[in-house]
């Protein structure tokens, strides 16, 4: 196994996972593994994410998988990146606020 730099000289790049009811599970896994291989590649925390839903609730992916967020959007840490994972019926589930948070 690696050993770990230091990262006080690394600017990490925050990613934030929406998660909307009926989300793909499958997109989810791949986008946060190609991050966590970033990371362990390179011995250095170049990336950092966390699960956001409007309400903080765990959320349901389209495989009947529960799955659990950290935080609400006016509790999410500001992000570089946005990523959204919808499910099927992407427009039943936009809501003002969360329109709001990816303005």
């Amino acid at each position: 196994m690696q050993e770990r730099r230091p990262t006080s000289s690394v600017k990490r790049a925050h990613f934030a996972f929406i998660l909307q009811p009926e989300f793909p599970l499958a997109a989810l896994i791949l986008a946060t593994d190609a991050l966590r291989i970033a990371n362990q590649n390179s011995g250095k925390d170049l990336f950092s994410w966390q699960f956001v839903s409007e309400n903080a609730a765990d959320m349901r992916a389209s495989n009947g998988m529960w799955f659990t967020t950290s935080c609400d959007f006016d509790n999410a840490k500001p992000a570089a990146v946005c990523l959204l994972f919808e499910g099927n019926l992407p427009t039943q589930h936009v809501s003002q606020k969360l329109l709001t948070y990816l303005r």
